[in-house]
């Protein structure tokens, strides 16, 4: 009903604003602007640049709404949730996050941040770096992600945003507010929100000899949000620069799930997981910028930061009325981080010569223990897990950036590297040496065509839960472990891409297309260790690949005034041969492809605005010696209203996943391997979350 009410709302606005454009005979006019759109880069890297003015039309509340709309892009996480990055469909490992261009702290043993954490409100623009590139970090094997934080200082504003959400299923209200401060040359921004993601799960089971079976659960996720950032930046009379930033975050987040299973219409048990999770993460950082007499610009800086995350975990069994609490898992990890860099540059016979230093210090730490409730006490069931890692990264740069005519720009690169590692509770360091070349060419055929390539080469660094040598018992089954290795290797990638942009609408609008290839040494996979046990190896070589599309542009040329579209489309594959099988397989859960359109129309003589944005993606498959999993997903639309009220107001209205997505699964289990054995059970799940309805006024005073 609530839905039927929003459209009805949604038709009868736009047939008000239709008809008086009839009335009035309004003119075709370009309201749209070149930040509404995928940004045109004229350097020799491929870099992809969204602004606040794209991904802000669709009112996101976190870091990972934005993502959603952004080319080859998904999350990893259930219906509604995005918690980490998956680009181009691989491992979120695979791909390197940076907050404004410097690696950030992260507790999670890959290395990849929660960016659901991260508010909206916080984020300036997203530049998706294709290729690796010798002045960055040489972790992006995907590409690079890096968020540029607000830090409006150039011109003096105060801005703020008020905000409900409204979810369908559970009837429940959730809020959010935020307020920016920029006055001269320093900034403020501050903001909450409260975030709630109801989920329920429907799963047949299907056992040979045995009477069908269902599952039927429920998901309940509410978080609260707090974030401040910070910075400054004065100009001495020398003409030195000084900028100090910085940023916090904290997280505090419940999640109940309760499953309840029936055999032959009848009740037969019950489980239920509550999970409570803390997360704190800040940064600050110190850079100095100087220009000499002599051509040279010298930057350094320093950057520290901490990420800390407590999680527990309360499992147990229920029948009927009948609770038993029998299990508890406690998780604390924690990493520091510090990053030192210096570099200079200077111009010389018409090339751009960039060289620096880096050195990265991460300290991890984490705690595992698993409690069970014996007559109403809690007591110790394993030994606790427990590892210190000291991880450090020192690197040396340079790089040579060459017009070499007015229409051929050329990137040149090579970073040397050194990576160590020393876990406390080892006698053996790890220790890589390596060089990262890169290459970056940008060919202007005519004024409104370009042609790119890019070349280099990266790595993914082993998760710690992988090298440490300590055994985690009942996984990934019961009566089963898994074991770390601590001679496992890096993993090694070639990465090409090849891509083309045709510029449309003056300018305004562009088309691109891209091709990219990642060939991989050494690839990390689960192997048979020991009697019930398993453990990491590198198994030898992989690809992954694939064709990405993306277009914008206002839609005046074809005679629909004020209307704009954006689409991005990205096909994916992978391929490697599994050890167990010898077969070759897909990566797992990476999807055939995820791709995203939205139509906007602007009445400006109303000062109305609506849009639509759909957002797909290709199935996927998870393989894991005799299981196999395939997932699918549903189309998620959203839809958008906008009323600016004069210069400095404005009113949104945003309905999101109006057709109702679920994540749809099929588990089969196999008496040996999935390639071979024999099927004993076949676990059908259907996952949804509600329809949820964001109402938010934005200001500036």
């Amino acid at each position: 009903m609530k839905r039927l009410f929003f459209f009805t709302t949604f038709l009868h606005l736009t047939l008000i604003a239709q008809t008086e454009d009839l009335q009035i005979k309004e003119e075709i006019k370009v309201v749209f602007k070149q930040e509404d759109f995928r940004y045109r880069s004229n350097e020799a890297e491929s870099v992809l640049i969204y602004k606040r003015d794209f991904f802000d039309r669709f009112n996101p509340q976190s870091l990972g709404e934005i993502l959603n709309r952004i080319p080859g892009i998904s999350g990893d996480a259930d219906a509604g949730e995005f918690h980490k990055i998956r680009l181009r469909g691989v491992d979120p490992a695979y791909t390197q996050v940076l907050i404004n261009g410097r690696p950030m702290a992260s507790g999670e043993n890959d290395r990849s941040p929660f960016v659901d954490q991260i508010p909206a409100n916080m984020v300036e623009r997203i530049e998706i770096h294709r290729g690796p590139s010798a002045d960055l970090p040489s972790n992006g094997v995907a590409g690079t992600v890096n968020i540029v934080l607000r830090s409006d200082t150039n011109h003096e504003a105060r801005t703020f945003e008020l905000g409900t959400t409204y979810f369908e299923e559970p009837g429940q209200w959730k809020s959010r507010g935020s307020l920016s401060f920029n006055h001269e040359n320093f900034f403020v921004n501050a903001g909450f929100q409260e975030r709630h993601n109801p989920k329920t799960q429907q799963t047949k089971i299907f056992i040979e000899d045995e009477p069908e079976q269902f599952k039927d659960e429920i998901n309940q996720l509410s978080a609260e949000d707090i974030n401040l950032s910070a910075g400054f930046f004065t100009v001495l009379s020398n003409g030195t620069v000084l900028k100090m930033d910085g940023f916090f975050t904290n997280l505090e987040q419940d999640e109940f799930e309760e499953a309840s299973f029936f055999e032959e219409g009848e009740f037969s048990e019950g489980e239920f997981d509550y999970g409570s999770t803390s997360r704190d993460h800040w940064g600050v950082g110190g850079h100095l910028e100087h220009p000499f007499s002599n051509g040279w610009y010298l930057k350094t800086g320093a950057q520290m930061g901490k990420s800390k995350r407590n999680d527990v975990l309360d499992m147990g069994t229920f029948e009927f009325f009948e609770r038993d609490n029998s299990e508890r898992e406690v998780d604390k990890t924690q990493n520091d981080k510090e990053h030192l860099y210096v570099n200079g540059s200077i111009e010389w016979n018409e090339i751009l010569w960039n060289c620096g230093l880096v050195y990265d210090l991460d300290k991890y730490h984490a705690r595992r223990q698993t409690w069970e409730l014996e007559e109403g006490q809690w007591e110790a069931l394993y030994g606790a897990g427990l590892f210190d890692v000291r991880e450090q990264t020192s690197a040396a740069f340079v790089t040579a950036d060459w017009k070499m005519t007015s229409t051929l720009n050329l990137k040149l690169g090579l970073r040397y590297q050194e990576w160590s590692q020393r876990f406390e509770q080892l006698v053996a360091d790890q220790t890589e040496k390596d060089w990262f070349p890169s290459l970056h060419l940008l060919a202007r055929t005519s004024e409104t065509n370009r042609w790119r390539l890019s070349l280099g080469r990266s790595m993914r660094k082993p998760e710690f839960d992988q090298i440490l040598p300590f055994s985690v018992n009942d996984q990934p089954w019961d009566d089963q472990f898994t074991m770390g290795n601590p001679s496992l290797l890096p993993e090694y990638a070639s990465n090409i891409d090849f891509g083309f942009e045709h510029q449309l609408s003056g300018g305004l609008g562009l088309f691109g297309i891209n091709l990219f290839y990642r060939d991989l040494s050494d690839k990390i996979e689960f192997r048979p260790f020991g009697e019930n046990g398993f453990r990491p190896e590198n198994i030898g070589n992989a690809v992954f690949l694939g064709i990405e599309f993306d277009a914008g542009s206002p839609l005046h040329k074809l005679n629909l005034p004020n209307t704009s579209f954006f689409l991005n489309f990205t096909v994916q594959d992978s391929s490697f041969r599994d050890p167990e099988t010898d077969q070759k397989r897909a990566f797992n859960l990476q999807n055939a492809f995820v791709g995203n359109m939205s139509v906007l129309h602007v009445w400006p003589n109303q000062a109305v605005s609506i849009g639509v944005n759909l957002m797909v993606q290709g199935n996927a498959t998870e393989y894991y010696f005799h299981e196999r999993a395939d997932v699918r997903y549903g189309e998620d639309l959203q839809v958008l209203l906008e009323k600016k009220i004069g210069p400095q107001w404005a009113l949104k209205l945003t309905a999101r996943n109006l057709l109702d997505a679920d994540r749809s699964e099929t588990l089969r289990i196999y008496d040996g391997l999935w390639s071979a054995g024999e099927l004993e059970e076949t676990w059908r799940e259907t996952e949804r979350n509600t329809p949820s309805f964001r109402l938010t006024l934005k200001g500036s005073f």
